[in-house]
């Protein structure tokens, strides 16, 4: 895997498959490596509001989400500025 790290903007939603160049409906990787809250769904167009899974390691020395292909776009927001690693599974 080609591992993409980015620091997220707090506040900010984000299109990871943009950032990263990856085809729409590709499975995806993404691993939060902070304590921050990040939030994650996927869509076709950029949401709105507080939305979408909760992706935060509180409990864990990490907190990982594992996208399935074939879906909408993945987006990721931050309640405050951290950093993610994200990839295609190929």
């Amino acid at each position: 895997m080609n591992y993409n790290n980015v620091t997220l903007a707090a506040g900010v939603w984000t299109n990871l498959n943009t950032l990263g160049g990856i085809t729409t409906g590709n499975a995806m990787f993404v691993k939060n490596l902070g304590i921050v809250r990040v939030r994650i769904m996927q869509s076709a167009t950029q949401p709105t509001g507080v939305v979408g899974d909760v992706l935060t390691s509180l409990s864990l020395p990490y907190a990982h989400k594992d996208i399935a292909a074939g879906g909408d776009d993945v987006w990721v927001m931050a309640t405050h500025a951290c950093e993610i690693v994200y990839a295609e599974v190929v």
